[in-house]
């Protein structure tokens, strides 16, 4: 999901563990619920029909997923965590 997400992919997800950190619904994706064929039919649909949703959902993914996972950071993480100062 994370590198769709960072190729400016639409995504649309079920709302379990990690994905509803990751995604905001109609913000940075599409959050479903779990074992529901209906919503995700709707969703690919909507994205399908409404190029602009699918664009807008992209960009701010992929803007979210660069700003949170950049190098920079991920090096400052692992420079705490080894100095065990996480928290």
């Amino acid at each position: 999901m994370l590198e769709a997400m960072a190729m400016g992919v639409p995504v649309i997800a079920t709302s379990v563990g990690g994905n509803t950190e990751l995604i905001k619904h109609r913000e940075t994706g599409l959050l479903i619920k779990p074992e529901n064929v209906d919503s995700l039919v709707k969703s690919i649909d909507e994205l399908m029909n409404n190029p602009s949703l699918a664009k807008r959902l992209a960009l701010k993914a992929r803007e979210h997923v660069v700003n949170l996972y950049n190098w920079d950071k991920v090096i400052m993480e692992y420079i705490k965590l080894y100095e065990g100062t996480t928290h």
